[in-house]
């Protein structure tokens, strides 16, 4: 009992140790972790009550935009990817990366599993509009890089990148069309 209690306590010390070095290695590298915060729509894109960001409801349709908005007291950074169309039925997710000096925004697509054996997927025979919000802390003012990318899981081609560029935080908000085309699938509240 005594043998293994110290096998414990070691294997818990050793990764207390572990950990505690990365910690040290991330602040000498000026590293500082990207807490966010996610959260994807449901067909339809986010009703008024549920933005992050203020969205003009009567041109939503209109486009596919970015909105950001970034809180220099707090440094945080809010983006929302509003109107992309994707296929009804998938699994949703935003993450943010730090790649270098490029902040990687990167929205995630896969079909739905649908069981009951692992590895069974299905999409729907309809397309959707759907909003992507995310919120990041840590983002220090100034002028960024984006790039926004798009992983539809199941589409040979692979990820692709819809917009890249500059964000001067300096201005507090922002939008960016990232595509104009006309979407079928949209209607607006």
């Amino acid at each position: 009992m005594a043998t293994r209690t110290a096998t414990r306590r070691g294997a818990r010390t050793g990764l207390g140790l572990a950990l505690m070095l990365a910690g040290i290695a991330a602040a000498a590298l000026g590293c500082s972790p990207l807490a966010q915060e996610q959260k994807i729509s449901a067909c339809g894109g986010f009703s008024q009550q549920e933005q992050s960001i203020v969205v003009d409801r009567a041109t939503y349709c209109d486009a596919e935009v970015l909105h950001w908005q970034y809180d220099a007291t707090s440094e945080k950074l809010t983006i929302s990817n509003t109107r992309v169309t994707l296929n009804c039925c998938g699994e949703h997710s935003m993450t943010v990366s730090e790649e270098g000096d490029t902040y990687v925004v990167t929205e995630r697509d896969a079909p739905e599993e649908i069981g009951p054996l692992p590895g069974m997927t299905a999409r729907c025979g309809c397309m959707c509009v759907f909003d992507f919000d995310v919120t990041v802390s840590n983002v220090p003012a100034g002028t960024i890089q984006l790039e926004l990318v798009r992983d539809v899981t199941d589409v040979e081609s692979g990820p692709t990148t819809p917009w890249q560029g500059e964000l001067d935080l300096g201005a507090g908000q922002g939008s960016i069309v990232i595509d104009s085309s006309a979407s079928d699938w949209c209607q607006a509240e």
